[in-house]
């Protein structure tokens, strides 16, 4: 949320993953999530989600995939917003 009120951020498909920054960054959550229709969520505590990465490698690769994919979609944006300048 801004000043301005609410800022869409992304749009998730089924079977997405939200706040994974909190727990793989040890912090507070980074936004706030609104679901446009119903949803069905699975909560996992930190210690079982840490648990799982270990011994699940391909959870882990996973993990990494679905990052690296977010951090590639968040600098196309932020180069697009710096030739739209």
């Amino acid at each position: 949320d801004s000043d301005s009120g609410p800022i869409k951020v992304a749009e998730l498909l089924p079977n997405s993953i939200v706040g994974e920054i909190a727990i793989l960054c040890n912090s507070s959550r980074t936004a706030t999530v609104r679901a446009a229709s119903p949803v069905e969520a699975l909560r996992i505590r930190k210690d079982h989600f840490l648990r799982l990465m270990r011994e699940f490698p391909e959870m882990t690769i996973e993990m990494v995939r679905v990052l690296a994919d977010r951090l590639s979609h968040t600098t196309a944006d932020l180069i697009d917003a710096r030739s739209a300048k």
